[in-house]
């Protein structure tokens, strides 16, 4: 009896990892190729944050542009004032600048 409990839970782990592969749901909500087209269209593009302030939309650049205040894991650099939200729609922060 043990062994078939053993059995029906590696069985039912298995296909939940493999439905975790496939579904996408549980993909990251971003694709390098379409952040590519995304800042090309958002040059000197703003959004206004929580504060009311007037901050810089994300870009991809081969270094650092000036005021980056994060790295977002799609490679994208964040010009956010405050940390909580950065990089939301671009994977999450991968590094913090200052």
């Amino acid at each position: 009896m043990r062994n078939v409990i053993l059995v029906a839970a590696f069985l039912l782990f298995n296909s939940t990892a493999q439905a975790a592969n496939t579904n996408p749901l549980l993909q990251p909500t971003f694709k390098k190729e379409q952040v590519k087209q995304d800042t090309a269209k958002q040059k000197n593009k703003f959004y206004t944050n929580s504060q009311g302030n007037k901050v810089k939309s994300p870009v991809k650049a081969s270094e650092v542009p000036a005021g980056a205040t994060a790295k977002c894991y799609d490679g994208t650099y964040s010009f956010s004032q405050s940390r909580g939200g950065t990089c939301s729609h671009h994977g999450g922060v991968e590094l913090w600048l200052n």
